[in-house]
């Protein structure tokens, strides 16, 4: 047999360093699987900008009314289902979207005000069950006194809307006590600002916005159904003159500060300039008290010239607009005050919305580097499709597991692991990692191969047998060492001969 003329701990350390696993793709790229995340991502209607994607279970249901309410579409059964499965255990709906996860998905924390918008939306569809518990959550947290409040304390818009709410799931008994609440907070004739609802007792805050919010719960008007048409052409009034102190109507006298505020007749402003959900608020408002129709169609008016930056509509053809609860806001304001949602300064609102609709999942893949490896090398991994916050199971498995673990995607849907390769693996082990998406189905799993590259061949002329290689030292520096070992041997033995001659000379002598 022939080896190397290196001796075999040296082949072997040689060997080693040879050694590369090289990692390699097997089938076809991770697929989702839509018929398990449909609830996460179908029918998701995409309020994204620089800033992030800031679509919500709110504005989800703002669209299902704009959708709802105008002629010649209705809302998709995705998005429907979209947003029933956002409702929590307890009954009410989270303020934003539940992140998918294969796991534990964490608590679903309920929002009054994404509970009190959310009804509304469901009950103008027929959604009476998911109605019904949600308005039993409402119950469950109302306070004493009637009030509600989030996560900046009890208020009256959130008050005002679940009021309505309230009233939609037939729990009447708690929406007239959460509507006296509102009552008692809101200014009388007292003050110089009679009608005005300001944030609660301690804090004014944005007092249209409270006030315009509230209105919906003090007349229990539904965004479903209400309607500009019916509102009379009275102009708003709070009652108080010089012979009543009395507000009056609580709705009523709400309006009419409301529209005290209009700039021009036509619109709410702050130091950043025109407010157009603000205004949008006030048409709402308006309309749920019945009155100020010449209002409603001034503000109707002002409303067109603002479309482009309110809803960011495309700028170049085949852009989408980005944001769909903007666009949804502005055509149920538009639907509300029986104008055209299609034709809003030259923007279809209905289909700018529906584009904006997510109907189909993005495809899921995973992607290692580097693709060759060294013993106990380190491989980092991509998975790349995941929805925004998404939740998957990772496992890398050889003999033992190499990795078992959740990856949490970013705001781009974007998620990382990482492994190291054992230093033992060989060309018969197998690398396989799976991603685990959410139902029985999964995701499909991806495999890759371990292989370990073939030692380098040696040329023949180089080769000696078993025999030589237990006779000779090794080559190079150590053939030279023996060829001066055998100089200095005959060296040596030539002095001696040497030595012993004259020896023998010097005794014949004598």
């Amino acid at each position: 047999m022939t080896h190397t003329l290196q001796r075999r701990t040296g082949a072997m350390f040689a060997l080693l360093l040879a050694v590369l696993l090289s990692i390699s793709l097997v089938g076809p790229a991770l697929a989702a699987a839509p018929d398990t995340r449909d609830d996460h991502a179908l029918g998701r209607f995409s309020d994204v900008s620089v800033w992030g994607d800031f679509s919500s279970p709110l504005t989800q249901a703002l669209a299902v009314l704009a959708l709802h309410r105008a002629d010649g579409t209705d809302p998709s059964p995705a998005a429907v289902d979209l947003l029933l499965a956002q409702q929590c255990d307890d009954g009410g709906f989270p303020q934003m979207f539940r992140a998918p996860s294969t796991g534990d998905a964490g608590p679903c924390s309920s929002s009054v005000d994404s509970t009190a918008f959310v009804v509304q939306a469901l009950d103008a569809i027929g959604e009476d069950a998911a109605v019904q518990a949600a308005a039993a959550w409402l119950v469950d947290v109302q306070e004493d006194d009637g009030s509600f409040g989030g996560q900046d304390g009890l208020n009256a818009n959130s008050t005002g809307l679940a009021a309505l709410a309230l009233d939609l799931g037939g729990e009447t008994a708690a929406g007239d006590r959460a509507r006296s609440w509102v009552i008692a907070l809101q200014d009388d004739c007292d003050t110089g600002t009679p009608g005005a609802i300001p944030f609660n007792a301690d804090e004014r805050g944005s007092v249209e916005i409270a006030t315009s919010q509230a209105v919906l719960g003090l007349a229990s008007a539904n965004l479903g159904d209400v309607d500009a048409t019916t509102a009379s052409d009275d102009a708003p009034e709070t009652g108080c003159g010089e012979t009543t102190e009395e507000l009056g109507d609580p709705a009523e006298a709400a309006v009419a500060y409301l529209v005290g505020q209009l700039e021009d007749g036509q619109h709410l402003a702050t130091e950043f300039g025109p407010s157009v959900g603000g205004t949008i608020d006030v048409l709402f408002a308006l309309a749920a008290a019945g009155v100020g129709r010449a209002h409603i169609d001034d503000i109707a008016d002002w409303l067109p010239a603002q479309a482009a930056g309110y809803t960011q509509e495309p700028v170049e053809d085949g852009q989408d607009g980005a944001y769909a609860g903007a666009t949804a806001k502005l055509a149920l304001a538009k639907i509300v005050a029986d104008r055209d949602p299609r034709d809003v300064a030259g923007i279809d609102l209905i289909a700018q919305l529906e584009r904006l609709e997510t109907t189909e999942l993005p495809e899921v893949s995973v992607a290692c580097t580097p693709e060759s490896v060294p013993p106990s090398g380190d491989v980092d991994c991509t998975i790349s499709g995941l929805l925004a916050f998404e939740t998957v199971d990772v496992t890398v498995g050889l003999n033992p597991t190499l990795l078992d673990d959740d990856a949490t995607a970013d705001e781009e849907g974007t998620a990382t692991f990482a492994f190291t390769v054992p230093e033992d693996a060989t060309e018969d082990d197998e690398v396989t990692i799976s991603v685990d998406g959410l139902g029985a189905d999964g995701l499909a799993g991806l495999a890759l191969q371990v292989s370990v590259d073939e030692p380098e061949e040696v040329d023949e002329e180089d080769e000696v047998t078993d025999e030589e290689d237990e006779e000779i030292l090794p080559e190079t520096g150590d053939r030279t060492l023996l060829a001066g070992g055998i100089g200095l041997i005959a060296l040596l033995l030539g002095g001696v001969v040497l030595r012993l001659g004259r020896r023998q000379g010097e005794a014949s002598s004598a």
